[in-house]
């Protein structure tokens, strides 16, 4: 699950729904909803491409989620789409635990990409874009998480600079998990 946006304005989708939270969050979990048959006859690993400054989140309100009373490029939205997404990945992973399927979130790190360039990265890291890393280089990190020996078996996981990171404590607790992952397919049918 690797599209993203990443705006310079607060958007919303036709449903009503932030923009970054609908592509970034809610999508990957529609998808892999959607291909849960295949993935269980696989017995697959789902990876959420999600973003380092996620961590920077410390809480999370669904209202907040699906319409912000503010924005800020990259910080903001942007940031908290990540965030769900991880917490997204770790209630899907004990979820799908028992149907022998592994779900992961992995930062790739800062990459020179369309996103990066874009208007929703703040002005003052523009003039950084140059030394990032292109897709290539950062895409090798999301293949290991996904099929490295050390993460054999462990799921529910967000790995960033090469190490699983604990969500903030309060993303952590299962029942918080669980209940955003309902929200969230309630948000979907809706």
């Amino acid at each position: 699950n690797n599209a993203g946006v990443l705006t310079e304005s607060l958007q919303f989708s036709r449903y009503g729904t932030e923009l970054h939270f609908e592509v970034n969050t809610l999508a990957p979990l529609a998808l892999v909803d959607g291909l849960t048959p295949a993935l269980e006859a696989a017995r697959g690993t789902v990876l959420n491409t999600s973003a380092g400054l996620a961590s920077n989140v410390k809480t999370l309100a669904l209202d907040e989620l699906v319409k912000p009373a503010s924005f800020s490029k990259l910080f903001g939205p942007y940031a908290r789409s990540k965030a769900a997404l991880n917490v997204l990945t770790a209630a899907l992973g004990r979820e799908r635990a028992g149907r022998g399927v592994l779900v992961r979130a992995a930062d790739p790190g800062p990459t020179r990409t369309v996103l990066t360039k874009g208007a929703g990265t703040p002005l003052w890291m523009r003039p950084f874009y140059p030394l990032l890393p292109g897709p290539a280089a950062n895409a090798k990190k999301l293949v290991d998480v996904a099929m490295e020996p050390r993460w054999r078996g462990r799921t529910g996981i967000f790995v960033s600079g090469g190490k699983a990171v604990a969500l903030a404590p309060a993303l952590a607790g299962p029942a918080f998990q669980d209940d955003l992952l309902r929200a969230c397919r309630e948000r979907l049918k809706a």
